[in-house]
Parts: C-alpha cells; sequence; structure tokens
C-alpha cells in the first residue's frame, strides 16, 4: 500500500493543528480564556491514528480540519459587531432550563454573550448551587439594554462600567418643604416719644421711646419648592423649571410707656414728630404697635450639572457595589420673581382724664383728657427678574454649599394714613385725616445663603439652609409718619429691610 509522501505530510499538519485546539479548549474550561468565542473543537486524534488505512486517516484529518475551519468562521461571523459594554470573555455556568423550543438537553449555556438583538424582553440568570439567581439583564428589539444600570454582581465576573451616573435626583418630578425661622430687622431708627428735662434754665429732651425699642424676633414661616425635570444636555446637566414659595411670616413689635401720677408738665411725655400737635403732647401713655408678613413667590428655570458616571468599587467581600462619584455640582437660574410685603403701624396717645398739675412757671393749671390716634398701612408689591447660582461639594450620602441670587425689581408701593386726634387744651376738638397715595420705585434684592443636605434614600434627603435677604428700595409703614395739618399725600419710599433665618425639611425625587 505505498503512500505518497504529500498525504504523509498532510496528516502530520493536520495533526499539530487540533492538538493545538484541543489544549486551548481544556484551558477554556478551567478559566483561561485564549479567544473571546466559547467555541470548543474536539477531534479524537487517537481514533484516527488507530485506523488501519493511513490514507484514510489522513483523509479524516482533512475533513475535520475543514469542519473545524468552517465553525470557527461561524462563530466569527455571529459575534457581536458593537458592544455598550466592554466585551468579557465567557463563561459556563449550568444551564437554567431546558428550552422547550430546542427539544434537546443541553448541559451548558453561555450567558456571559451581550443581548443580541431581537431579544425583547428575555431576562437571563446565572443561578448558583443555591439556586439563587446573581446575574440579569434586559433587552429591547434592538439590542439596548432597558435596565440602564445593570451591572454583573457575581464576583468571578468583570465589572461593567455602564452605568448612567443617576445615583441620585432620579425621576422626573421633585418636590422641597422646609420650616423656616425667620428674624426681620425694624425700620430705620425713628423717635417717637421724649421727656423735657430742664437744665440751668435750658430746656432738653430726654428720648423715650423709638421704632427700634422693641424690635422683630423669630418667626415661623413655610418654603415649597416644586419642579420638573426637563431633561439632559450632552454635556450631563439637568434643565428643571422650578416653582418657590416663600412666606407665612407674620412680625410683630409693640411698646408702650406711661408717666405714673405726673405732677408736672416735666414729667409728661412729648413727640418731636410736632411739638404742637394735641395729645400726643403733654400726654401720659405713649404706645405703638409695628406688623409686617412678605410673601415671595418665583419661577426659575435652572441648568444643574451632574456628577459623573458612577463607580463599580469591589468591596472588601469581594463583590462589586455601584457608588457615586463625588464632585462639585454648580448650578445657574434665571427666573421671574414677586415679593408682597404689607405693613401696618399704629401710634396712639392718650391723657385718660384730667389732670391737676403746675407748669413750666410752677403755676398749676388743669389738662383734660385727650386721645389720639395715627394708623398707616404700607404695601410694596416687587415685580422683576432675578439670577442666580449655586456651588454645591456633592457626595454620596450627603452635601454642602452656597446658593445666591440678584434681582431689579419695579415696586408698586401705596401708603393709607387714618388720623384722629381729640384735645381741647390745643384747641381742637377734633383732627380727622385721611388720605392715600401710591408710586413706582426702583427695588433691588440680594439673596445668600448655606445649605446641606444629607441622602436619607436616592431619592429622599434632608435638608437644612441659612439664609440672608436684603431688599433696598422700600416704603415701610413708620416712615409715612406726618404730623402736619394739610400734608401733600405721597409715599416716601427708599428704605431697606434685612432678614435672615434658618430652615430645614425634606427633598423627594420620583
Amino acid at each position: 500500500m505505498g503512500i505518497s509522501v504529500r498525504h504523509t505530510w498532510l496528516a502530520i499538519a493536520a495533526a499539530a493543528g487540533f492538538s493545538t485546539c484541543i489544549c486551548g479548549s481544556a484551558a477554556a474550561q478551567t478559566g483561561e480564556y485564549p479567544s473571546d468565542f466559547d467555541r470548543h473543537v474536539a477531534v479524537d486524534v487517537a481514533s484516527a491514528a488507530s485506523l488501519g488505512d493511513a490514507a484514510v486517516g489522513a483523509a479524516a484529518l482533512e475533513d475535520a480540519t475543514v469542519d473545524a475551519a468552517a465553525e470557527l468562521d461561524a462563530a466569527e461571523r455571529d459575534a457581536p459587531d458593537r458592544l455598550d459594554a466592554p466585551y468579557a470573555p465567557p463563561r459556563l455556568v449550568p444551564a437554567r432550563e431546558i428550552s422547550a423550543q430546542d427539544g434537546i438537553s443541553n448541559n451548558y449555556e453561555d450567558i456571559d454573550d451581550p443581548p443580541i438583538a431581537g431579544d425583547a424582553n428575555v431576562i437571563d440568570e446565572a443561578i448558583d448551587s443555591a439556586g439563587a439567581a446573581r446575574e440579569s439583564v434586559i433587552v429591547d428589539n434592538n439590542g439596548d439594554y432597558i435596565r440602564e444600570d445593570w451591572v454583573y454582581e457575581d464576583d468571578s465576573s468583570f465589572a461593567w462600567l455602564i452605568s448612567s451616573g443617576t445615583w441620585l435626583h432620579r425621576g422626573r418630578w421633585f418636590a422641597q418643604t422646609e420650616a423656616t425661622l425667620v428674624h426681620r430687622s425694624t425700620a430705620p431708627q425713628q423717635i417717637l416719644s421724649d421727656v423735657p428735662l430742664l437744665f440751668q434754665s435750658q430746656q432738653f429732651f430726654s428720648e423715650a421711646m423709638t421704632t427700634e425699642t422693641s424690635g422683630f424676633g423669630y418667626e415661623p414661616g413655610l418654603r415649597v419648592t416644586v419642579g420638573k425635570y426637563l431633561g439632559r444636555d450632552a454635556e450631563n446637566r439637568d434643565r428643571t423649571l422650578e416653582f418657590t414659595f416663600w412666606g407665612l411670616n407674620d412680625w410683630t413689635s409693640q411698646h408702650a410707656i406711661t408717666a405714673v401720677a405726673p405732677a408736672s408738665l416735666f414729667q409728661l411725655f412729648r413727640t418731636p414728630l410736632d411739638r404742637g400737635i394735641g395729645a400726643y403732647n403733654f400726654s401720659t401713655d405713649h404706645q405703638y404697635t409695628y406688623e409686617s408678613d412678605l410673601n415671595s413667590f418665583e419661577m426659575n428655570a435652572k441648568v444643574s450639572r451632574r456628577l459623573g458616571r458612577d463607580r463599580m468599587v469591589l468591596t472588601p467581600d469581594g463583590q462589586w457595589e455601584r457608588q457615586c462619584d463625588p464632585g462639585k455640582t454648580p448650578t445657574f437660574l434665571a427666573g421671574f420673581r414677586t415679593i408682597l410685603i404689607d405693613e401696618d403701624f399704629s401710634f396712639d396717645a392718650q391723657r385718660p382724664e384730667l389732670l391737676d398739675i403746675t407748669s413750666f412757671g410752677g403755676a398749676p393749671i388743669d389738662l383734660p383728657a385727650a386721645d389720639g390716634q395715627y394708623d398707616i398701612s404700607a404695601q410694596n408689591r416687587l415685580f422683576g427678574m432675578q439670577l442666580g447660582a449655586e456651588m454645591i461639594q456633592q457626595h454620596c450620602n450627603w452635601s454642602f454649599g452656597v446658593r445666591g441670587k440678584l434681582g431689579g425689581y419695579a415696586n408698586f408701593v401705596e401708603q393709607s394714613t387714618r388720623v384722629r386726634i381729640v384735645d381741647p387744651f390745643v384747641g381742637l376738638s377734633e383732627s380727622n385725616r385721611d388720605e392715600r397715595a401710591s408710586d413706582v420705585q426702583m427695588a433691588m434684592v440680594a439673596e445668600v445663603g448655606l445649605i446641606g443636605t444629607y441622602q436619607i434614600r436616592p431619592n429622599v434627603a434632608l435638608r437644612c439652609a441659612y439664609d440672608f435677604m436684603y431688599l433696598q428700595g422700600l416704603a415701610l409703614a413708620p416712615q409715612q409718619l406726618d404730623f402736619n395739618s394739610a400734608p401733600t399725600p405721597n409715599v416716601r419710599s427708599g428704605s431697606h429691610q434685612f432678614l435672615n433665618g434658618g430652615s430645614v425639611g425634606l427633598e423627594f425625587v420620583w
């Protein structure tokens, strides 16, 4: 039986090639990955070598070589052209179940291959020996990942870094509700009452009561924000539209002084606002009440930078854990704001009964009872635009930062005054005034604050803040005091107001 030299060398080459394939297949089954394809070819070279006819054995080896090459070519054609994440080498794990469509029993199933287009709503799971699912992925008809934060949690697989950086602020709507405690400055100091003094035949006056004698304290209020996420741009920034109400703060300040058992005119109160006005001069009682409230409404468009992609961190117990990537998240805003400030001020004076006292010259005189009521209401309606910014240092579970706003406003101011004075001692049986005036002034509002949050959950956060607000160009009620008998109705504006206070509340995202 003559065998040509050509066929002999062909048989030797085929045997060497298949030995390499067999070694590679064995390495793949032990966890070493010589290629990216889970295609294993096994050929029993020994059975081919035991053939009695060398020509038949060589032909069998040649046919096997052709079949192996064809199978590898097919594997290359089936390999995905593009992956949305780094491609992990395949692993062999026990099959979950026998496919009813296959009709055959497979001992192994390759679940590490990325999803293939057309596998709509297919869930592949690797189940460990205890039967618990350890990894999953859902794809749509286009082969895209439906669960965007999908990663392998099996410690024997690679971490797929395809998370979307949405550890925080995941949702379409958000709301913030905070209880506030705010302090407000009083009106610029104005002397309301004084007491005459006589020193070396010269008369002086000692300050007895001003508009700042009793200031405003801290008053509770409410701040509520409701917003919507409009989308995310290519620079990883959220665009939101939000509405904020801040207010329900009502401040009240009042003070009263009384002259006890006066024996002379030097022990009675007078007012520097008008030394000749009845009831308010040579009176035994002066008192004032100052009330103010503020409500703010604003609509802002905001652009906020998000954190970078979430990180996959290998924990000491060998598990992959998804964590946020801390960093600075600046925010810029522009919007429209309305601030409503309503104030009421009343200044009252009384001599409740007939007084028998001595005059400046020592002569006794009788002072009849007198009464004076001075009531003022002032309204400020601010309408304007504002710009603002925030700089937040965001960590995975907490954050802190600073925020600020600055706006220009048209202030529509109005004041109304009602005066009632009865004092027979100065020749006034009754003095009545009712007047009203309005105007438009320019105003400015500046606001700055410190803010901190703690994430109870990715969509629930505890918030706290301390804010400062300065308002300029206001018409405050005490400024409108005017005891002239026939004054020209007008509005005195240009005053300022300073507020500061803290807040604490919750933020929800859904």
